[in-house]
């Protein structure tokens, strides 16, 4: 039931790229070449590590389909160019993916699918960063929890899409950067993180809930993304800062809040700062409100709905214009157009 490599090589033949099925747990201090192979280490199990690279272990995932209960890589990993669905846990402490090394991310997904609570840990003073390329949270029940007592981040370097379930960067809030695009369809709570989500991605939006009735729990993270669309599911904003730092070069969207579920601002700060400028749709009434462009002198332009923030309105640079005729309201007393910012009001009610 358990495969153990203690020393030598196991290779499952890039000829004939058999498959590999180990119920219990795969041990290698040696060295297991997956190629092609459909690989099943440990799948659903929850009393142990489905697979352990041990010191001085190891692993090559090669391009195959591959699914284990859970992780605990020590010594050096390669993961499979493909997808690893990670099923189950490494015993009571709830852990699916323990990375004491980094661990080379292969261009491939990572999938978590149990139903019930999974966590990500890691360890090692080799870099502060444990990098993925596409993550995927798809769980019946239960949420993915990165739990650390070092100050590491945790990096997606493709797409981060949380189809249901919930993910959560932990009690110590671990540091989540995604360089591409987010759909939550789930739940992503950020707590006090420091949280990029598609920063400088203009090649689709930085965040989006579209398709489902996700849930984004902002916390008191700060946050930065590229365009966002929320057009539906359950939003409260950082208490905090959110940046929108990039814009949808397709379609020169900033951000699309229309949300027909639960919204709060969370008493946060909603600063625009695209050098693209772009537009703004909102149903919801923000808070404090700023436009900082890190470049150029962009224009970001009301559409549809009219623009409204319970706070303050700071126009630094820029020009802010109010469309067709959209109407701009802001509640508190301060509105402070500096001299490098434009407010264009058109005939608009003010």
């Amino acid at each position: 039931k358990a495969l153990t490599i203690t020393n030598g090589s196991l290779d499952t033949d890039s000829s004939n790229n058999y498959g590999l099925t180990v119920a219990g747990t795969t041990s290698v201090s040696g060295t297991l070449t997956c190629n092609a192979s459909t690989i099943s280490l440990g799948s659903g199990k929850t009393d142990g590590y489905g697979l352990n690279v041990a010191s001085g272990g190891t692993f090559t995932g090669g391009t195959g389909t591959h699914t284990w209960g859970s992780a605990n890589l020590q010594a050096s990993t390669t993961l499979t160019s493909g997808t690893t669905t990670i099923n189950g846990v490494g015993g009571g402490h709830n852990y699916a993916f323990w990375a004491d090394n980094n661990f080379t991310h292969n261009s491939g997904t990572v999938a978590f699918t149990r139903n019930g609570d999974q966590k990500f840990g890691e360890s090692g003073s080799d870099a502060p960063t444990r990098t993925f390329n596409n993550l995927t949270v798809n769980k019946a029940g239960g949420e993915l929890t990165w739990e650390t007592d070092n100050p590491f981040a945790c990096v997606v370097a493709g797409n981060l899409t949380i189809t249901a379930g919930e993910l959560d960067t932990g009690p110590n809030n671990v540091a989540l950067t995604v360089t591409n695009y987010t759909l939550v369809q789930g739940t992503l709570n950020l707590n006090g993180s420091t949280v990029s989500l598609g920063a400088a991605y203009t090649g689709d939006y930085g965040l989006e809930t579209s398709g489902g009735t996700g849930t984004v729990n902002m916390g008191s993270a700060t946050v930065t993304t590229g365009a966002c669309n929320i057009p539906n599911g359950n939003f409260t904003m950082t208490s905090d800062v959110w940046t929108i730092a990039a814009t949808k070069a397709s379609s020169s969207q900033a951000l699309n809040l229309y949300t027909s579920d639960t919204f709060s601002h969370g008493s946060g700060t909603l600063k625009f700062t695209s050098p693209n400028g772009g537009t703004i749709r909102s149903s919801q009434n923000l808070n404090n409100l700023k436009f900082d462009a890190a470049s150029g002198t962009p224009t970001w332009t009301i559409v549809t709905q009219g623009l409204s923030c319970a706070g303050s309105l700071i126009l630094t640079d820029g020009t802010l214009d109010t469309g067709s005729n959209y109407n701009l309201t802001v509640n508190d007393d301060e509105t402070d157009i500096q001299a490098a910012g434009t407010l264009t009001g058109n005939a608009s009610a003010i």
